[in-house]
């Protein structure tokens, strides 16, 4: 016991911990011996580390190593996924200057800057290129719009330039043709139109100008109906009515009120709009107005003349005015009355068997009214009257 005692002022010591038996009471208390404590290797360093610490630091490098290959694959993934959604920049400016070109209508350039011409050269890096294959299609139905608008112009040229853009460019036969149809149609109208044009400048160098056929005034009018805004068409129309405006004023200058109306007329059938109308039909206007008092006038003498029994001289006033408007209802009812009292003379003398005097009077009497039913029977009398002259002894 005494042998057992420690010294009171050392510390206490538990010795080591992985010399502790944790299962030695237990085993004594069995009556049991310990199991037997495994080797330990020397590793030279007097001591024999645990295995558990290995597999930890394994583990651990193959943590790291998956870590590190998933964030390389990741990597190239994510580089590879922005380089198919991403176009590069340069590309897109290309696609945007094509565009661009497309929106001011510049569809093909020879200096390679129209829009086919760029987004090919797109398509000639990246083949499959969505924005550039749709971007040729909008370029091929921008010019069949082009040709359709070119079309409505009357400029030809440009509308087949169009045309062979898009034929190029694989468009589609039913889209083109019948702007190809209406296209060709319209030249042989052209070159038709060119020909009448010429021949009627030269029927109005020739003084045709009212001939039905032939005249000059009839091959605008022609021209005009096939194209209703040609200038040249116009403007030679014009001209020639403007000639015959003249003409007309002319005529009212010599007092003859009957070319001057039809020559008014003709004009105002043909372009009721022409800027020298107004004034002539002013003009006319007023001539017509006195032309009416004279008539008047002359109208009353004649009948004053009637009334007084000096038909020739009626006869002759009522003639005056059919010369000048040979519908004027008055004068030839007043010319009629004349005839028919001088046909009744002419029986009166017919029956005294004054047989000259009533021919002559029935004869003056059939000039003024041929269809007079008076004079016929004027004209029956005087035959009667000669038969029973002959009678008598």
């Amino acid at each position: 016991m005494i042998g057992d005692r420690k010294d009171p002022d050392a510390s206490p010591s538990l010795g080591a911990m992985d010399q502790l038996d944790l299962d030695a009471p237990r085993h004594r208390d069995r009556g049991e011996a310990p199991p037997p404590s495994p080797p330990r290797r020397d590793d030279g360093r007097g001591a024999n580390p645990p295995r558990r610490h290995t597999w930890a630091w394994l583990a651990l490098g193959t943590v790291v190593v998956l870590v590190l290959a998933l964030g390389l694959v990741l990597g190239v993934w994510r580089e590879s996924l922005s380089q198919a959604l991403i176009p590069s920049s340069e590309l897109n400016q290309e696609i945007e200057a094509a565009q661009l070109a497309l929106a001011r209508g510049e569809l093909s350039r020879p200096d390679g800057q129209g829009a086919r011409e760029r987004f090919q050269a797109v398509l000639a890096r990246d083949p499959d290129h969505p924005a550039a294959r749709s971007g040729l299609v909008a370029v091929r139905e921008a010019a069949l719009v082009q040709a359709r608008a070119a079309l409505a112009d009357g400029d030809f040229d440009a509308a087949r330039e169009r045309l062979a853009l898009a034929r190029t460019m694989a468009a589609p036969a039913a889209d083109m043709a019948s702007i190809e149809a209406e296209l060709a149609e319209r030249e042989s109208l052209e070159a038709d139109v060119a020909e009448r044009l010429q021949a009627a400048r030269e029927a109005h160098a020739l003084g045709r100008i009212e001939q039905p056929s032939n005249g000059a005034l009839a091959l605008y009018e022609d021209v005009l109906r096939r194209q209703p805004d040609n200038a040249i068409a116009l403007e030679g129309r014009r001209s020639l009515l403007a000639g015959l405006l003249r003409d007309a004023d002319a005529a009212l200058d010599a007092g003859d009120l009957r070319t001057a109306v039809a020559l008014v007329g003709r004009v105002v059938a043909t372009d009721p709009s022409h800027l020298g109308l107004p004034a002539l039909q002013a003009r006319l206007g007023e001539v017509r107005a006195a032309g009416e008092r004279s008539r008047e006038t002359a109208l009353r003498a004649a009948q004053a003349e009637l009334r007084a029994g000096r038909l020739d001289a009626a006869a002759s006033g009522f003639q005056a005015l059919l010369e000048s408007k040979p519908d004027d209802v008055e004068a030839r009812q007043g010319l009629d009355d004349a005839a028919a009292m001088l046909a009744a003379r002419a029986g009166r003398d017919a029956a005294d068997f004054d047989f000259d005097a009533a021919a002559d009077a029935i004869a003056r009497a059939r000039e003024w009214a041929p269809d007079s039913p008076a004079v016929a029977a004027a004209g029956r009398r005087l035959e009667r009257a000669r038969a029973a002259r002959e009678e008598l002894p």
